[in-house]
């Protein structure tokens, strides 16, 4: 049953099934729907046939009576949901009870309706649709979601990678099949592993540092290797995403160990094939199918005289002129046809020249059977075809391609007489070719040079082995040349051999081998032997002495205050110096002797053939007398002076090492005695030089050994005569050896630089001790601690440093510390020296000039110097009522530092007079015997605690008298 539709009146389409007996409640739906703003396209049935029938076609909405004649509503519910048709359907009933209406939405009915509230129908509707539409669109999402986790599942557990899902912690909680299959480990094993656990050699701390840095940053990836179940370590790339979902974190690895082998064995195999392509004697050239050079070997690029780089991108015909283009042309068809060819071909060098060479070329075709170009072998016949022209070629042809060539080229007959040779060849000479031809080496050389000439030409002639040598030859300016000469047999055209010679210029070379000879052997500075050289002639001057009988003699000369010249005049005159002493040396000494230098301010002079120690002497004194004649340098006069040892060897007694060893011990007694001398080796020398050796030896344990101690002096204010300061002075008790004096050990550790570490202990020592003092006993919260300071420790860069970190380390405030240098350290760098005081008095540090008086002349330059003491030498106070002269010094002394507002400590007080005459003069403080010997802490500590004056107060100065 169709009813017929209203006219619409809205635009709001529906697909509409109506399950109804009566007409008129069909009829009544529509009009309601109408009204409700639908436009329904709709049928009315009321039998299960019609049904059906109606359900072929798309449909949104069923309203359906709840009972018909032949059809129902639960009825028409079963069949949508056999068919699983989610078409939405509204039961409408004249009257329905409570149970019935929960029956039909049991049976999948959207909603009910009665047939006197039809006004609700258009909204019923409209909810049931937008319902349909909202499930409709769940299911089909879930059926996405499903399907998606399907797909997913399967392309994981099908993939190739091994695929593995971890924790924050690191712990698998997800794997692939493929992942069992690369570690050797089932799922369940695998899921109770982790990451660490398939790591080699792992540091599980660096390990988690790693994984949590992952898992913060999100994403990984790269090569590692991995240990698999069976103990084998594979290398795998992986591709790690951290927080896929929250906790979980995804690796993919594949294993890369066999692309890794093939990719070393590729190496190897690429690295062989480089090796045997740069390596080979013929050239490998590659072009595309436009002819432009896409390879070619180092071989390849000499051959052309350029470079590689050059070549590459350039076309073949760019290295070819017009005859190499037509014979390269000649053959491209067959090329392209793929058929391989050997060929002659001529290309041109870089510098002009032909370059003839053999090609075998190969055709080479793409994946596609495209020609790609060709691969070629060229073997260089340039010598050859040079050879084949000139027998096929006249001898002015021939003439004109040798006179090209630049390097000279002759030809000889068997009978050695010239029968070609280029222009190179004849300026060489100094001849023309009609002087020379027909004529040998003996009509026109010297018959020295001819001689030698003959004998390497007949060998070549006779045994047809090719033959490069140097010889010497005279040129036609009288100048002996070194030249190579590369000679070879040839048959003419009549079968006879003859011999071709190409001749090149070595005179420039072997100048540069002499130059490197000379810079090898010889001192750049001064023009003289070397020590390598030196030692190479005195080896041979000791080895023929036995033969003769005779002496040798090396002396080892040293410059005196070289160091001081290079300090006030600077290197460039040091230099200078260097260079004038050299000449003096070898004027002062016989033809047959050797002066070398050994460097900085050391020579040595070799005295091959000498009678005894006497032709020694004489010499060294000769030689000291030559050297110390003033030399003018830059306008300024030095007169230098040397200081000599001089070693003599019987024959064979000695060795080149043992001579020179003995004159440098000799040359050090020579600078002990003053400088300015020489003095001869003898077997005490060597005694005293071991000993001075073991001394060393055992000064340098000593500190470790606690084998050092300090003793303290006191010094005493002569006004009150208390205790107001201390000097800290080293001494070495040494376990065998008793005590050491320190005028014997001292010089050895400033020699050494051991003078630095034990110059920093004992101002660690003695600060720590003045502190302990002054903190513990009442009366010496003022005492001063006075510690001396060696040329070389003053000197050393780090000695700020080292004393602001004593002062931290023991608490004692720097002006308690009172830092003793020597004058003359003082006056050896002046700019320096009071650079570092001034970073010393910037400590608050207290100064002393110690030995004032014994160095330089330094009275000009005191007031320069920060310092806050002075400090008179011993010397000077112990002539005090013996010399008028030490009086009036010490006088001086007081009144100079007195008018500079500096305090003066006067050193070595040994009797009542030299004190009494000390404080008339209105000295401030004094130290020596008189007064208190050196003494242990211990000792010292009693002064201190007892207190008091250490002499009698007053002291009357009407006792100072002038000596």
């Amino acid at each position: 049953m169709t009813a017929t539709p209203l006219p619409l009146e809205s635009s709001r389409p529906l697909r509409l099934l109506i399950v109804e007996d009566l007409a008129h409640d069909a009829d009544l739906m529509v009009r309601e729907l109408q009204r409700a703003g639908y436009a329904p396209d709709w049928e009315c049935v009321e039998d299960e046939p019609a049904f059906l029938a109606a359900l072929a076609r798309p449909l949104d909405v069923i309203l359906s009576d709840y009972t018909l004649p032949q059809f129902s509503a639960l009825r028409a519910l079963t069949l949508l949901g056999e068919r699983r048709l989610g078409i939405p359907l509204i039961v409408i009933t004249g009257a329905v009870g409570e149970e019935t209406a929960v029956d039909c939405i049991k049976h999948g009915a959207a909603d009910y309706l009665l047939k006197d509230r039809l006004t609700r129908l258009g909204t019923a509707v409209g909810q049931v649709i937008e319902q349909h539409r909202l499930r409709e669109a769940e299911r089909r999402a879930e059926q996405a979601v499903g399907a998606s986790q399907q797909r997913l599942e399967a392309i994981v557990n099908n993939a190739l990678d091994a695929i593995l899902v971890a924790d924050d912690d690191g712990r698998y909680i997800d794997v692939n099949p493929a992942a069992c299959e690369l570690t050797g480990y089932g799922r369940e094993r695998l899921l109770c592993m982790s990451v660490w656990d398939l790591t080699p050699d792992l540091d599980i701390e660096l390990g988690q540092t790693t994984w949590h840095r992952f898992v913060s940053e999100g994403r990984a990836s790269g090569e590692y290797q991995l240990r698999c179940r069976d103990g084998t370590i594979i290398d795998v790339e992986f591709r790690a995403v951290a927080n896929v979902l929250p906790g979980m974190h995804v690796s993919a690895c594949r294993d890369i160990s066999a692309r890794k082998r093939a990719g070393e064995i590729l190496a190897r195999h690429e690295a062989q094939y480089r090796r045997i392509v740069e390596t080979a004697q013929e050239g490998i050239w590659e072009i595309d199918a436009d002819l432009h050079t896409t390879f070619a070997n180092q071989k390849m690029a000499e051959m052309l005289g350029t470079t590689v780089d050059a070549m590459l991108g350039m076309p073949i015909f760019s290295f070819m002129d017009d005859e190499g283009r037509a014979l390269a042309t000649a053959g491209m068809d067959r090329r392209l046809r793929g058929i391989a060819e050997r060929y002659e071909v001529k290309y041109v060098r870089s510098d002009g020249s032909d370059l003839w060479a053999i090609v075998a070329a190969n055709p080479v075709f793409d994946e596609a059977g495209r020609y790609a170009g060709a691969l070629a072998l060229l073997t260089d016949i340039t010598e050859r075809k040079r050879v084949e022209r000139a027998l096929e070629e006249n001898r002015d042809f021939l003439q004109a391609v040798i006179d090209a060539v630049p390097d000279p080229i002759f030809v000889k007959d068997e009978q050695h007489r010239w029968i070609l040779g280029n222009r190179m060849f004849w300026k060489l000479l100094g001849l023309g070719p009609e002087a020379a031809l027909g004529k040998s080496d003996l009509d026109l050389l010297p018959v020295n040079e001819a001689a030698v000439f003959w004998e390497k030409d007949n060998l070549v002639l006779q045994t047809g082995k090719e033959n490069e040598n140097e010889e010497s030859l005279t040129d036609s300016e009288g100048r002996t040349r070194q030249i190579s000469t590369k000679k070879s047999r040839f048959l003419d055209a009549g079968g006879r051999p003859v011999l071709v010679g190409v001749i090149r210029d070595i005179s420039e070379r072997k100048e540069f081998e002499a130059q490197l000879t000379q810079l090898a052997y010889y001192d750049q500075l001064s023009g003289l032997p070397n020590r390598s050289l030196f030692l190479n002639r005195l080896e041979h001057a000791l080895a023929r002495s036995p033969r003769q009988g005779r002496c040798v003699a090396v002396l080892f000369l040293d410059l005196d205050n070289f160091k001081v010249v290079n300090d006030s005049l600077g290197h460039g005159v040091g230099d200078q110096l260097i260079a004038a002493v050299a000449a003096r040396l070898r004027s002062s000494l016989r033809a047959g002797d050797t002066a070398a230098r050994f460097g900085g301010d050391e020579f040595a002079i070799l005295l091959d053939d000498v009678d005894a120690v006497v032709d020694a002497r004489e010499a060294a004194d000769r030689i000291g007398r030559s050297l110390h004649a003033p030399i003018v340098l830059d306008d300024h006069q030095i007169c230098p002076s040397v200081s000599i040892g001089v070693a003599v060897c019987s024959p064979g007694g000695e060795s080149p090492e043992g001579m020179l060893q003995h004159a440098d011990i000799a040359m050090y007694r020579a600078k002990a005695n003053g400088k300015a001398q020489y003095a001869v080796f003898d077997q005490e020398m060597e005694v005293d030089a071991m000993d001075r050796l073991t001394l060393e030896s055992a000064l340098r344990q000593a500190i470790a050994q606690d084998e050092l101690r300090i003793d303290y002096q006191p010094i005493v204010n002569l006004k009150t005569g208390r205790i107001t300061e201390l000097e800290a002075l080293i001494r070495w008790q040494h376990p065998q050896w008793g005590l050491i004096s320190p005028s014997r050990f001292i010089p050895v550790a400033e020699e050494t630089g051991l003078i630095v570490p034990i110059g920093h202990w004992v101002l660690q020592q003695a600060c720590r001790r003045v502190q302990a003092w002054r903190s513990d006993l009442p009366d010496a919260h003022d005492l001063v601690m006075s510690v001396n300071l060696s040329a070389r420790q003053f000197l050393h860069p780090e000695l700020v440093a080292d004393v602001t970190r004593v002062l931290r380390e023991t608490g004692l405030e720097p002006g308690s510390l009172k830092l003793e240098i020597t004058e003359s350290v003082l006056m050896q760098r002046m700019d320096e020296a009071v650079v570092k005081m001034l970073e010393l008095k910037a400590l608050g540090v207290h100064l002393a000039i110690d030995d004032f008086g014994t160095g330089y002349s330094s009275l000009a330059y005191l007031k320069d110097f920060p310092v806050d003491t002075l400090k008179i030498d011993r010397s000077f106070v112990q002539g005090i009522g013996n010399d008028r002269s030490d009086l009036a010094i010490v006088q001086s002394v007081i009144a100079l530092a007195n008018s500079l507002q500096l305090a003066v400590t006067a050193e070595g007080i040994e009797t009542a007079q030299q004190l009494e005459a000390l404080q008339a003069f209105g000295c401030d403080h004094g130290q020596g015997y008189f007064l208190a010997r050196p003494a242990s802490a211990a000792a010292v500590s009693a002064l201190l605690v007892a207190g008091g004056p250490l002499f009698a107060l007053p002291v009357n100065p009407d006792m100072v008298t002038a000596a």
